[in-house]
């Protein structure tokens, strides 16, 4: 995703909540935060 401009640390944020989230869960296998390594500024996460 590519957060609203201002936004960013707001998407960041919840991002990471979801991450902790999912990652508590029975069955994941892994969970990471990714962002951009340009300047688009997406992020996201990837899950197993």
């Amino acid at each position: 995703m590519i957060p609203l401009a201002g936004r960013e640390e707001e998407a960041s944020q919840i991002n990471q909540e979801l991450v902790d989230f999912y990652g508590a869960q029975e069955g994941c296998v892994s969970i990471h935060f990714v962002k951009a390594a340009d300047s688009s500024g997406e992020q996201g996460r990837i899950s197993l």
